[in-house]
């Protein structure tokens, strides 16, 4: 590549042409570069014929967004950053040419002669609405493409032996009944791990490679937000560090085994926790451990999981999260990405999310669900606003509001309920599902309009009751006021869906926005 003169910024003259939303862009190496002259054809290509293209989607730690050097695209420069530098200068020095034996033994020719697929570069970074448009595409495109290649960096001495390993379980995982779905053809099963404890020549090679693959998988790539959404929507993939190669089943079979074989002892090697949630992930993936969840709670234990893992934008936390239950679950209910959100109206956004995966995976049940118990229900400050609201009626006094406002104001001051975020507000999401039970509309539709503070959140929940009970009375719980009452067919399975949105989604939200 050619270093790039930063004083001039004629240097970096390429432009971008308006990119439809049905459509990717892909990265066409030109066979004549060298790691000092970098040439991509870029062209517009709908998805679907992407896919049939096989491209490799680029997993990969942004780093230092200082621009370093430029390459070609279409005849016109532009800048790179450094990280992204050393891929593609080692793609075209070490791999151009090479093959990639996947572990169910099926060889890939010259994979590195593949159009790729590359976000700092296929996305106009500049174009707020196409990069919305294409990261809520984000998980399709990594689960479209034919590899992912997860870039660690350039190589260090001790990647060597961790690779030499791990290449070792991939030549010894054993190949009869395979499954070669055409969704994840990579073979993750428990038993390939109860297979590795009695190979001894592995065994001898993990035994000695421990520190340096432990080493390995505190590489900071496991770190970032977006990593965790590549890998687990990715169909198969490697990881790649200078001349390394190994495949995430190696890597998975490795922690599998450790954890096996150490269990609870001393044994079981420190593995960085990054690293760890991510392939514990991919493994249930794998066996189907996912199926069991509904939705709405795999997403919050999505969050909980991952919630640590850093990026530049809080926002994505969310952002890069939110497609996991849908890649995995089937489902297409997702929060629009949008980063014209601020950190609260993103909240909200969450909230609605949250209750969107609830009721659309309960009306789909196929079996019958568990969800939360009843275990410190009285206690949720949802149900004490009911209460208040109901004891009134009931004596047929006067609802006093300001006395109720103060008293849930009030009730934030413990911290139970009420979060603050790092944008300085303070936020509920008991606000939210009260106002949607007095409303009647789903949720989602209440955050499409313009953000309500907290004094006008009550003051429409005032207006909004008022309204019901001038209309309908308290005692008529024929509309959206039954939910109160909760439905007795949902009593046996402990399904008490404001508890869930007011217990489950808070912590996992508020922490994830709040830095």
């Amino acid at each position: 590549m050619q270093q790039l003169n930063l004083r001039n910024s004629d240097e970096m003259d390429f432009t971008y042409e308006r990119l439809a939303s049905n459509m990717i862009r892909l990265l066409y190496i030109d066979p004549s570069s060298s790691p000092d002259d970098i040439r991509f054809d870029m062209r517009h290509l709908e998805r679907t014929t992407a896919a049939e293209e096989q491209f490799v989607a680029l997993s990969y730690v942004w780093g230092d967004p200082k621009l370093v050097t430029f390459a070609s695209i279409n005849g016109k420069r532009m800048g790179i950053a450094n990280n992204l530098a050393s891929f593609l200068r080692t793609l075209v020095s070490k791999w151009m040419g090479h093959s990639w034996h996947n572990p169910a033994g099926v060889v890939h020719e010259n994979w590195a002669k593949h159009p790729f697929w590359i976000d700092a570069i296929c996305i106009c970074q500049h174009d707020v609405e196409e990069k919305s448009e294409q990261v809520q595409s984000m998980a399709r495109t990594y689960n479209d493409a034919w590899l992912v290649a997860s870039w660690l960096g350039l190589a260090k001495p001790y990647m060597k032996t961790a690779f030499a390993v791990l290449n070792s379980i991939d030549g010894n995982i054993i190949d009869d009944k395979i499954q070669k779905q055409k969704s994840r053809p990579e073979p993750y099963e428990p038993r390939y791990n109860n297979h590795m404890m009695y190979c001894e020549p592995v065994q001898r090679e993990l035994e000695a490679a421990n520190t340096e693959i432990r080493e390995l998988l505190c590489n900071k790539y496991f770190t970032r937000a977006w990593i965790v959404q590549e890998m687990l929507c990715a169909r198969q993939g490697f990881f790649l560090a200078g001349e390394n190669l190994a495949s995430y089943a190696s890597v998975i079979v490795f922690h599998g085994y450790w954890h096996e074989r150490g269990g609870k002892t001393s044994a079981r090697p420190a593995i960085d926790r990054y690293a760890v949630q991510i392939l514990r992930n991919r493994r249930e993936e794998q066996t189907g451990d996912f199926a069991r969840e509904h939705p709405c709670f795999y997403w919050t234990q999505v969050l909980r999981d991952f919630k640590d893992h850093r990026c530049s934008d809080p926002r994505d936390k969310i952002f890069a999260l939110s497609a996991i239950p849908d890649a995995y679950l089937g489902h297409d209910h997702r929060i629009r990405t949008d980063y014209s959100y601020t950190k609260d109206e993103l909240y909200a956004a969450a909230i609605a999310h949250f209750e969107s995966l609830l009721w659309h995976g309960f009306e789909r049940a196929t079996r019958r669900l568990t969800g939360p118990t009843r275990a410190g229900y009285a206690y949720s400050l949802i149900m004490e606003v009911i209460e208040v609201l109901r004891l009134q009626a009931t004596e047929n006094q006067p609802i006093d509001w300001e006395s109720l406002k103060h008293r849930l104001c009030s009730r934030g001051d413990t911290g139970e309920v009420v979060i603050q975020v790092s944008s300085g507000g303070e936020l509920d999401c008991s606000w939210f599902i009260l106002q949607d039970l007095l409303h009647g509309g789903p949720i989602c539709k209440q955050v499409a309009r313009p953000w309500r503070s907290k004094d006008e959140c009550l003051d429409a929940i005032e207006a909004a009751f008022q309204e019901r009970q001038r209309t309908k009375g308290l005692e008529d719980t024929s509309g959206p006021l039954s939910v109160l009452e909760q439905d007795e067919s949902h009593k046996d399975e402990g399904w008490w869906p404001m508890e869930a949105a007011a217990h489950a989604i808070r912590d996992e939200v508020a922490d994830s926005l709040d830095d």
